[in-house]
C-alpha cells in the first residue's frame, strides 16, 4: 500500500462510491507449508491487499472487489458495486430487506490479545521445525505424517457512509497432523493459536499417533450406549450447532433448531455454551464486518436455551427488537441462503468444570469412544487428505471448495482398426485434450467425437476416490490460508 494504511486506503476507497456504502479493505500476508508421507511437499506465500465496496440502493445491495489500488482501479470497483445494486433494484420492483449501515457503536483500541509479532513477520523456521517435530514423532511409531502448517496475519479496515471508521489487526498459526500406518488406518489431530509459539507440533503428533490402534473400529448394532466424546468429535457438534440452532437467519425463517425454544431447557443443566472473544483460547476479533464490536453472547446457560446470533439483516427480518449481536460474516450479507448467514460457529467457549477426563468418564466402564469426526468415506488418501479442514481466512463462512482433477487418465484401449479409422490428423488429438486440460474444461462433444476414452469410468466409479480434495484455508485465500479475493475481509 506503498505507506498508506489500510483505513486512509479505505477512506480514499469510499470516496469513489456515491450513495450509501461500505469500504472494507483487507491486508494479508501469509504462509502455507503442506507435506505429505513424512517430506514436505510445497510452499505458499500471500501478500495481497484487497478492496471491497459494498452499495446499497432501496434495501437491495451489490458488491464489488479489486486487488489493484489505483483510484482508476477504486473508481471502476465503485461503478460496477453500484450498478449491481441498481440492477438488484429494477428486477426486484420494489423495496429490498437491507436495514441499511449501522451506525457506529465505539470499538475498544487493542481491545483483544489476537496479534502476535513474531508471528506477524511470517518467518518460515517455525514451520520447519515444527513439519520436523512431526516427522520424528511418526516414525517413532512406524507410521507416515500428513498435514499442513500456517501462519497469517491479517489487518482489516472498514469505513462507510454512516461515518464507521474502524480497523484491526489479527495474527493466526495453524497445524493439522495426521498419522496412518500402512493399513490405512490413521488418526489426526489440530491445533489453532494466536501465534506459532502457542502450538505444540510433537505433543498433537502423539496424539494423532495414540489414535491409530492395530484393531479396526468396532460395528455397533443400532441401539443406546454411553458415549464419551473427546474434544475433537465434539467440536463437530458444535458445528453443525452453529448452523442449524444459532443461526439468526433461519430462526428468524423459522427454519432454526431452536424455533420457539429460546428460553426452554435444551440439555443437562451443567451444559454452558457461550460465544466469547475474549476467551484466551479463541482467535479475537475486534468487530465484524459491519464494523459491530464485538462481546460475549451466552447461547446456552445451564442447558436452557438462550440467544442466537444475528447480523444486521437478518435482525431486521427478526423483529421484536432483536439487533445485530456482532456476526456478520460478509459486508451486506448475501441473501443466498446458507452462504453468509450469521454464524456461531467461530469462538465457541464450553465450560469445562473442574473434573479432568479421567474423572469425567470414571463411572462409564463400557462406553464407547469417539475420538474424532468420522471423514466422509473415500479412499485413505482422499480420507485424509492433508488440506482437508485447514481453516479459510478470508471468507472463514465459506466452506472449503472440494477440487479433482478433470480426467483420471488411463491408457486407452487398442483400436481394432489399427489406426485406419482416424477422423482427424495424426497428432491432433492429443493436442486438443491437452488444450482442454490445461483451460480445466471438458471437451465439447463435438471435438470429443472419435477420441478415446480418457475419463473416469461410469462403470468404476471407485477409480478417482483417491483424487485429493483442495480445501482452502482459514482467514485467507486459497490456494494458502488467506483472506478472501471475492472481498469478504478479515478471517471470521
Amino acid at each position: 500500500m506503498s505507506g498508506e494504511t489500510a483505513l486512509e486506503l479505505a477512506d480514499r476507497a469510499l470516496g469513489h462510491l456515491d450513495g450509501e456504502g461500505q469500504a472494507t479493505v483487507t491486508s494479508e500476508r501469509s504462509l502455507m507449508l503442506r507435506y505429505a508421507r513424512s517430506a514436505p511437499t510445497q510452499a505458499t506465500e500471500i501478500d495481497d491487499t484487497s478492496v471491497h465496496l459494498l452499495s446499497l440502493r432501496d434495501g437491495h445491495v451489490g458488491g464489488a472487489v479489486t486487488n489493484r489500488l489505483d483510484d482508476d482501479s477504486l473508481r471502476d470497483v465503485a461503478r460496477r458495486a453500484a450498478d449491481a445494486a441498481a440492477t438488484a433494484a429494477r428486477a426486484a420492483g420494489g423495496p429490498g430487506d437491507h436495514p441499511g449501515l449501522p451506525q457506529p457503536a465505539p470499538v475498544a483500541p487493542a481491545g483483544h490479545h489476537g496479534f502476535d509479532e513474531a508471528t506477524a513477520r511470517i518467518d518460515p523456521a517455525p514451520g520447519g521445525e515444527a513439519l520436523r517435530a512431526a516427522f520424528v514423532v511418526a516414525a517413532e511409531h512406524g507410521l507416515e505424517a500428513f498435514g499442513t502448517w500456517t501462519e497469517g496475519a491479517v489487518q482489516t479496515a472498514l469505513a462507510s457512509t454512516a461515518g464507521l471508521r474502524a480497523a484491526d489487526r489479527v495474527t493466526d498459526a495453524f497445524m493439522k497432523v495426521i498419522c496412518r500406518d500402512d493399513g490405512g488406518r490413521t488418526g489426526w489431530d489440530a491445533q489453532a493459536a494466536v501465534g506459532a509459539a502457542g502450538l505444540d507440533p510433537e505433543a498433537g503428533a502423539r496424539r494423532a499417533a495414540a489414535k491409530v490402534g492395530p484393531e479396526e473400529p468396532v460395528v455397533l448394532e443400532p441401539g443406546e450406549y454411553p458415549v464419551v466424546l473427546d474434544a475433537d468429535a465434539v467440536g463437530g457438534l458444535l458445528e453443525m450447532l452453529a448452523w442449524l440452532a444459532f443461526n439468526g437467519l433461519a430462526h428468524a425463517e423459522g427454519r432454526g433448531a431452536l424455533e420457539q425454544r429460546l428460553g426452554t431447557r435444551i440439555g443437562a443443566p451443567s451444559i454452558d455454551l457461550a460465544d466469547d472473544p475474549s476467551a484466551a483460547r479463541t482467535w479475537p476479533r475486534a468487530f465484524d464486518l459491519e464494523g459491530v464490536p464485538k462481546a460475549p453472547l451466552a447461547l446456552i446457560e445451564g442447558g436452557v436455551a438462550r440467544h442466537v446470533v444475528h447480523d444486521s439483516r437478518s435482525a431486521a427480518r427478526a423483529g421484536g427488537g432483536a439487533r445485530s449481536t456482532g456476526h456478520a460474516l460478509a459486508p451486506g450479507r448475501s441473501p443466498r441462503p446458507g452462504a453468509d448467514e450469521p454464524c456461531a460457529g467461530r469462538r465457541r467457549r464450553r465450560r469445562r468444570g473442574r473434573a479432568g477426563r479421567p474423572d469425567r468418564a470414571r463411572h462409564l466402564r463400557d462406553a464407547a469412544v469417539v475420538p474424532q469426526r468420522r471423514p466422509p468415506a473415500a479412499g485413505p488418501v482422499d480420507r485424509d487428505h492433508a488440506r482437508r479442514d485447514v481453516p479459510h481466512r478470508g471468507r472463514p463462512h465459506h466452506p472449503p471448495a472440494a477440487r479433482r482433477a478433470l480426467h483420471g487418465l488411463r491408457p486407452a484401449p487398442a483400436r481394432r482398426d489399427g489406426g485406419a479409422g482416424r477422423r482427424c490428423a495424426p497428432g491432433h488429438r492429443g493436442r486438443v485434450l491437452r488444450a482442454a486440460l490445461r483451460q480445466g474444461r471438458r471437451l465439447p462433444a463435438a471435438a470429443r467425437a472419435g477420441l478415446p476414452h480418457h475419463g473416469l469410468s461410469r462403470a468404476n466409479p471407485a477409480r478417482g476416490a483417491d483424487t485429493p480434495r483442495e480445501p482452502g484455508p482459514l482467514g485467507r485465500r486459497s490456494p494458502s490460508p488467506a483472506s478472501a479475493r471475492a472481498g469478504s475481509a478479515s478471517r471470521r
